[in-house]
Formats: C-alpha cells, sequence, structure tokens
C-alpha cells in the first residue's frame, strides 16, 4: 500500500473523530435505552402502587423521586468495551406525564425520563458521566485505518463505459490502478498518454510516471516535434523527470559555447569536430547578426580573403586549429570549403539530433540572380541561436 497522502491522513484523521461522537452518542443512547427497561422491570418497587394517583402532597412525590435516584446512584455500563466511565443522573425532579414525542426529545439530549403511570407523574433527569478517553480516541481511530486498508483494497463501482476504458488502457500495458487514474483523466490527457505509450523510443519510460508528469507539467497538447525531444532526451539521460523538464521547460535554443568547442540544446551537449564547429559558429553569428544572414559562397575558380580573414579571427580568439588558421592565411576561403563543412556539420548535426529535430539548424540555400553563385545560411531564425 501506499503511503498515505496529506489529504487521505485528514480523511482519516476526520473519519476518526466523527466515529467518536457517533460512539459517544450510540453509548449514552443505549445506557438510558437499558436503564428504562431496567426501571420497567424494578417499577413495582420503586414505585409502590399504594400511593394512589390524586392529590399527592410534595412529601411521597418527594419520597418516590428519592428512592429512584437512591437507586441510580451508581450506574455502570456493563460491556468491558464501553467508551463510558461511572454514570449517574442529575436533577431528577418529578413533572407532569410527557408524551411520546416528548420522551424521545428527552432521549435526543441524552436526557433521562421515566415514566410513572400509577401517579400520573414522570421522571427527567441528566444522564451526566465520565468519559474513558484513551478506549474512546484509541478505539474508534483504529476502526478508521482499518476502514481505510479496507477501502483501497475495494474497487469503486464503476459504470460499463469506464470499465470498458481501464480494460483498454491494462491492454496498453497499465496496471489497474494506473488504467483506473488515466480513465477518468480528461481527453486531452488520455490522448497525449495514449500517444507517449506508443512511441518506440519512451519503450523504457515507467508507466507509473505519465499521468504524474503529464499533469505536473499541465500538458494540454502535445506536437509532434515535442515527442520527438522527449523521445531523444529520454534516450540520453534515462530519467522521466528530466526528460519532460528539458522538453517542456528549457527552450529550442542551440546554445555556442565557443571557449570549450561545445553546443547545447535541451541539455543535450554536442561536439562537434574542431574545424566544422567554427565554420558552424561563423554562419551563426552571421544569422544573428545580418537581417537574413545569407552567406554569398566564393567563387568556384577564385578563393575570398575577406571572408577567410573573418573566420581566421573567430578561430584565433577561440584557440581553433593552426593547420586550418593557416590553410585559409594561404590560400583563402573556396566554395569548396564551405561546401565540405556544410556537410560535415549537416552529418554530425543529424548524428546528434536525428534528422527531424536537426533540420531547422540546418543550412538552406538559393541562387543569387546576377552571378547565379549560390547563398546559404542556418534555416532557424536568430532566436533559435545563443552564444556565450
Amino acid at each position: 500500500m501506499k503511503r498515505l497522502t496529506t489529504k487521505q491522513l485528514i480523511g482519516v484523521i476526520l473519519t476518526g473523530l466523527m466515529l467518536c461522537m457517533v460512539s459517544l452518542a450510540w453509548s449514552k443512547w443505549t445506557l438510558l435505552t437499558s436503564i428504562k427497561e431496567h426501571y420497567g422491570v424494578t417499577y413495582d418497587s420503586l414505585t409502590p402502587n399504594k400511593i394512589y394517583s390524586g392529590n399527592m402532597d410534595d412529601e411521597a412525590v418527594g419520597f418516590i423521586v428519592a428512592k429512584i435516584r437512591h437507586a441510580l446512584e451508581q450506574v455502570r455500563p456493563q460491556s468491558p468495551l464501553t467508551v463510558l466511565g461511572q454514570c449517574q443522573v442529575t436533577n431528577l425532579a418529578a413533572t407532569a406525564p410527557l408524551s411520546n414525542t416528548e420522551h424521545w426529545r428527552q432521549l435526543l439530549f441524552f436526557r433521562l425520563s421515566l415514566d410513572d403511570p400509577y401517579h400520573h407523574l414522570s421522571y427527567s433527569g441528566a444522564l451526566d458521566c465520565s468519559i474513558r478517553w484513551s478506549t474512546l480516541a484509541g478505539s474508534q481511530f483504529l476502526l478508521a485505518v482499518i476502514l481505510f486498508v479496507v477501502l483501497q483494497y475495494i474497487p469503486a463501482p464503476v459504470c460499463q463505459r469506464l470499465a470498458a476504458r481501464i480494460t483498454y488502457w491494462q491492454r496498453l500495458g497499465l496496471t489497474r490502478e494506473e488504467a483506473r487514474e488515466v480513465a477518468v483523466a480528461n481527453e486531452q490527457v488520455r490522448d497525449i498518454i495514449e500517444t507517449l505509450i506508443g512511441y518506440p523510443p519512451l519503450a523504457g519510460f515507467a508507466h507509473s510516471q505519465w499521468l504524474v508528469l503529464v499533469k505536473r507539467f499541465q500538458l494540454n497538447h502535445l506536437t509532434q516535434r515535442e515527442l520527438a525531444w522527449l523521445g531523444l532526451l529520454f534516450t540520453r539521460f534515462k530519467d522521466e523527470e528530466q526528460a519532460f523538464h528539458n522538453a517542456f521547460r528549457l527552450p529550442e535554443q542551440l546554445c555556442f559555447d565557443a571557449a570549450n568547442q561545445l553546443l547545447t540544446i535541451k541539455g543535450i551537449e554536442i561536439k562537434l569536430t574542431a574545424t566544422p564547429y567554427y565554420y558552424y559558429l561563423w554562419y551563426a553569428q552571421k544569422r544573428m547578426q545580418c537581417e537574413d544572414g545569407w552567406v554569398l559562397n566564393p567563387i568556384t575558380t577564385k578563393a575570398d580573403h575577406e571572408l577567410a580573414a573573418e573566420l581566421i579571427d573567430l578561430m584565433e580568439q577561440y584557440g581553433g586549429h593552426g593547420k586550418a588558421i593557416n590553410d585559409l592565411a594561404r590560400n583563402g576561403l573556396t566554395a569548396k570549403k564551405l561546401d565540405q563543412n556544410r556537410n560535415k556539420i549537416k552529418d554530425e548535426m543529424i548524428a546528434a539530433l536525428g534528422e527531424e529535430l536537426a533540420s531547422p539548424f540546418l543550412f538552406e540555400g538559393q541562387r543569387e540572380q546576377t552571378s547565379l553563385r549560390y547563398l546559404y545560411r542556418i534555416q532557424a531564425p536568430k532566436e533559435k541561436f545563443k552564444i556565450i
């Protein structure tokens, strides 16, 4: 059995308190009924019929009241499990005969009322009892705990439609308890969980976490891209909560840590080969600094030394490979070098993220109308990049 939640603990305490009140009321009720039954048996000895009805003086009435009071001085409940200690009837007095309704009213307020038909009187008094608090609290709170435990193992009745849903979710691999929780969730949540269960990269995901995490992260819909990120993150980290947090709380932003030659996105670290990394950083800078981010490829037959100088400055700033720097300084930047590095970036990014997730961070190209040379840029907008 699972540990009690705060809500369940409060429920057990309130149930225990209610049972205490009910038990105390029932004990007093049954004691009063017992006294009345005993009075009925011993009526003749308590109220001798030689005192006839009519104009009775106070002394005669006092005699009867005193005799009844003496008989009720020591009233002890007979059951050893009773929650009442010693009881006594106080303020006993003779009154005019009470009707049945008045008798019930007295009983509801835990007052004793006895009939004396010989003398057309009734005797009414308060029942004062000591309470065995340890027995009362211990027995009723124990009963509350037992009821709670029993109810945990007794499935609540379900309608045919809900039962069919529970069976459906059980077939998808959930336990009956998990299936019931999902079955009573709203339709959007059920659709999300069904999608998650059927997604192969999440096959090792703990089923008990589905509903918990979907509710915690307040998911009302799930896009294909979010699903792909979740699958990749779970595959990488093997941690359900971290995968959900990174997928739905971290921005989809490619962060360049140039000093450590590292790329990070949604907590995933990507290590590119040295030279392609700096070419990628250079293209990202162009995307962030320029309006459209397009970079024109050099003429096929002529290297571009101006663009080469930009790359050299970038590599020297962050400790780029000396051989690549010297090659650029000596030979300049050619279209072939750019094409080769874009292809390496594409291959390594797809290897790290998969083609679907890597696609916005790869290159797109178009032909310039005047020179017929190609322009290239990273597809994602500048907001998707960060350089630290």
